[in-house]
């Protein structure tokens, strides 16, 4: 049986939301007053973009050095992921709602990161992750939390005009979450474990269980694909990353646990709250950067585990999707209507 957790922010001296929700809403931010969230409009107004730093990157978050912000239908709001392209072009995932509306925003390479269009308007309601084949196509996953559906995949042409959809309910799938992609095209969504799915939708096979027990997956919130042959997993219900050997489809490790100290996750203390690790990406060395949204941080984690460092996010809970520019190594990480450049670590 699922638990339930309830998603809410343990603020001092300022009124609280609580929402109490069953575990995948507890995933979704929840809308705060409370100065702790870091308002970034307000506190980066009048700073300079990513263009008037040499480093084009950020050592403390208050640098604001940010993708430059785009308006209209190309906006970026309610991030809910980003992957970099074949030729390093970004690709951001935003979402308003409810009623849910998504679309995807691409831009052009670090560092001006010049727009090149936005696509999915008509297309898109309640998405969750994308990612970005070899080719350019795009794959978006879309799972309405109250909509009683089966998770949908909807496939785009490196131009935004959509191809088709396909329904993600191979093996008994029914939530999802995240998304990663392997070098053979395989696409992988991560809900209560990892399923598998061949390049044109077809279910291959899923790896891991459902459970609170230690080897079990509580939510696959974020995956990341490692060319060595490994699936990473971000697990927002009991603060782990995994990893998986795809190969075999057992777990290879899984470290991590609840609290505010290095190597940790969720720093609340009150059991009935859950806010782990959603959003995981590996840089070129294999070190793993993921989210700590409670903490208001990223951390860097050695493959074992083993803390190497992290970066403060100036108080905001709204730290979303992580990831790595493939060339120059910077972090990019989403922070609701904002992408903040990082310098790494």
């Amino acid at each position: 049986m699922r638990w339930l957790a309830i998603a809410a922010l343990a603020l001092s001296s300022c009124a609280q939301d609580i929402v109490a929700v069953d575990h995948d809403d507890a995933a979704e931010p929840v809308t705060h007053d409370d100065a702790r969230t870091g308002n970034l409009d307000a506190t980066m107004a009048g700073l300079p973009d990513a263009t008037a730093n040499a480093s084009n990157c950020s050592r403390r978050i208050q640098d604001n050095i940010l993708v430059p912000d785009q308006t209209g239908m190309n906006r970026l709001t309610g991030i809910r992921s980003m992957r970099f392209g074949p030729n390093r072009q970004l690709y951001v995932l935003s979402r308003e709602g409810p009623p849910y509306h998504s679309w995807v925003t691409v831009l052009g390479p670090a560092p001006n990161h010049a727009l090149i269009r936005s696509f999915g308007h008509a297309k898109l309601g309640a998405a969750q992750d994308l990612v970005v084949d070899s080719g350019g196509n795009v794959s978006v996953v879309e799972y309405d939390l109250n909509g009683g559906a089966d998770p949908v995949v909807h496939v785009f042409d490196p131009n935004g005009t959509f191809i088709r959809t396909w329904t993600a309910n191979g093996g008994g799938q029914d939530e999802a979450r995240s998304m990663a992609l392997d070098t053979q095209g395989r696409i992988y969504i991560g809900g209560l474990v990892v399923f598998r799915y061949d390049p044109q939708g077809n279910f291959i096979d899923s790896m891991g269980a459902w459970g609170s027990a230690p080897g079990r997956i509580g939510l696959a919130r974020g995956l990341a694909f490692d060319s060595r042959g490994f699936v990473w997993v971000a697990d927002f219900v009991r603060n782990k990353v995994h990893q998986f050997d795809i190969s075999s489809r057992s777990q290879v490790t899984e470290f991590g646990s609840r609290g505010p100290g290095p190597g940790q996750f969720d720093g609340n203390e009150d059991p009935m709250v859950v806010w782990g690790p959603s959003q995981l990406d590996l840089d070129a060395s294999g070190a793993i950067y993921a989210n700590d949204p409670f903490v208001s941080r990223v951390q860097k984690l050695s493959r074992q585990g083993v803390f190497l460092g992290e970066m403060s996010m100036g108080g905001t809970m709204n730290v979303g999707p992580v990831r790595v520019e493939p060339m120059n190594g910077n972090v990019y990480v989403g922070i609701d209507t904002a992408v903040a450049i990082m310098c790494p670590l």
